[in-house]
């Protein structure tokens, strides 16, 4: 994954609005200098953390780092190495799981645990770990508690594993996708936070195109489409306004690195 992948990539993922949730978000920015004794000098990384009851989704990026061998959520203030509190055991390189720098999944856990991380997120940090620096490589420590709506009206739109309902439920994202041999399939969608997700095509740990439909009418006159990928396949990204009917189709040829839209006249207010 390029940094400019990477600016694109955070810029897409943590502008999150503030409103009455169901589900928490986390978020932080990992880079070697926040390990006590020294990470990575020039790795960098972020990470975004999702909880729902007692699922931990995670969505992490990674660039400059030697072989990972792990990633875990700490309990721990900065300057002070903690305790593995979470452990996303099947983070490694090896395992193609940081598949072109990204790693996404979920894993299960207690929930007494969960609503102390979600009460005090800066007293818990993620470390992604290389063979080069087996105590730690790159780190940082969560801030942030906003999260998805839970005004939203479900009969608006009807979130599936294909469909991805975005700011409050107004607008329908759906892709699908084929390659120059013949495969083509349904992009699986994940929701990050009430306005932004991520779809996947082939494997749930391998992303490949991050998406925000944002309500920009308190200072445009439009609601806004953004999207990035992580691949070169021909992708077609269908949003609806679910309240009015009107669709917009975004499409990326085959061969072709995905070019990163930002509609900010997608759909007009309100």
């Amino acid at each position: 994954m390029t940094k400019r992948s990477l600016v694109l990539l955070v810029a897409f993922l943590t502008l999150i609005p503030t409103a009455a949730f169901s589900q928490v978000v986390l978020t932080t920015t990992l880079a070697g200098a926040n390990e006590p004794g020294g990470g990575d000098t020039d790795g960098f990384g972020t990470a975004t953390i999702a909880i729902s009851g007692t699922t931990v989704t995670y969505f992490f990026t990674e660039g400059n780092l030697a072989t990972i061998t792990g990633a875990h959520i700490h309990k721990g203030l900065p300057g002070v190495n903690g305790n593995i509190v979470i452990a996303f055991s099947a983070i490694t390189s090896t395992c193609g799981c940081f598949n072109g720098g990204v790693s996404s999944g979920s894993v299960t856990a207690d929930q007494t645990l969960i609503n102390d991380i979600i009460a005090n997120p800066a007293g818990y940090y993620v470390n992604i770990h290389t063979n080069e620096k087996p105590g730690g490589a790159i780190r940082g420590q969560l801030t942030g508690g906003t999260g998805v709506s839970s005004t939203e009206n479900p009969s608006t739109c009807a979130q599936t594993d294909t469909a991805l309902c975005l700011d409050g439920g107004r607008f329908r994202l759906e892709a699908t996708w084929n390659t120059p041999d013949g495969q083509t399939g349904a992009g699986h969608g994940v929701r990050l936070t009430a306005d932004s997700g991520y779809f996947w095509f082939f494997q749930p740990t391998n992303a490949e195109m991050t998406v925000k439909a944002l309500n920009a009418c308190s200072f445009s006159t439009s609601h806004w489409v953004f999207a990035s990928g992580l691949t070169n396949v021909n992708v077609v990204m269908k949003v609806t306004d679910t309240s009015t009917g009107k669709v917009r189709t975004y499409n990326n040829p085959n061969g072709t690195a995905f070019s990163p839209i930002q509609d900010t006249s997608a759909f007009a207010c309100p």
